[in-house]
């Protein structure tokens, strides 16, 4: 199903495990509301700030093992979450431009996905002091031309974004280039030969 953008206001949507390709989808409000995905795979082509749920009062997100796919490839990208939150599968488009996972309120959120796949070259850009939980694994597509870069999107004097993979395993990468981000949690994280340590860079080999 191909529609322009999705509003939540209030009350409940279930995508029962559809297919589904949306420009954006939007829900910041305090109504009381719910989103359920299941095992969809919602594709958001739009600029701007595609997923906006940046206000999480009275909101139940259930994302189930849904893919949620950030296709527009033109400038910046902002993902707005608020505490709490909890994803399953993303997948970021490569692009000129950056993606902020982000909480608008900056209140130092915690959110949660199991996996992250990024397609180089793209830049992904934490909230300063935010913990972001990676469980399952995150996906580096890059290479000689395709480099992604990760650091936070404040100043370089804010603290650094948190990047938390727990309780274990491993998560390699190559064609990096990373500042202003801790690593976290039991995993080990490694960089790869070809990254490059801008700064301010800790937990990731």
């Amino acid at each position: 199903t191909s529609v322009g953008t999705v509003t939540l206001t209030n009350g409940a949507v279930t995508t029962n495990s559809n297919i589904l390709n949306w420009a954006k989808f939007l829900s910041s409000n305090t109504n009381a509301r719910s989103f359920t995905a299941g095992s969809s795979t919602i594709t958001l082509s739009g600029g701007g700030a595609p997923w906006s749920s940046a206000v999480a009062t009275n909101f139940t997100l259930d994302m189930g093992t849904s893919t949620l796919i950030f296709t527009n490839g033109i400038g910046d990208l902002d993902w707005n979450v608020d505490n709490g939150m909890v994803f399953y599968n993303v997948i970021v488009s490569s692009a000129n431009g950056a993606i902020f996972w982000w909480d608008a309120n900056e209140t130092m959120t915690t959110t949660t996905l199991r996996n992250l796949t990024i397609n180089g070259p793209r830049t992904l850009a934490f909230s300063t002091a935010d913990t972001h939980i990676i469980t399952g694994n995150l996906v580096c597509n890059s290479g000689p031309g395709a480099v992604i870069t990760i650091n936070n999107n404040r100043l370089s004097s804010d603290p650094a974004g948190i990047v938390s993979k727990g309780p274990a395993g491993t998560i390699s990468c190559d064609y990096l280039d990373i500042k202003d981000t801790t690593f976290t949690g039991g995993a080990r994280w490694y960089a790869g030969a070809n990254s490059v340590n801008s700064g301010n860079v800790t937990g990731m080999i």
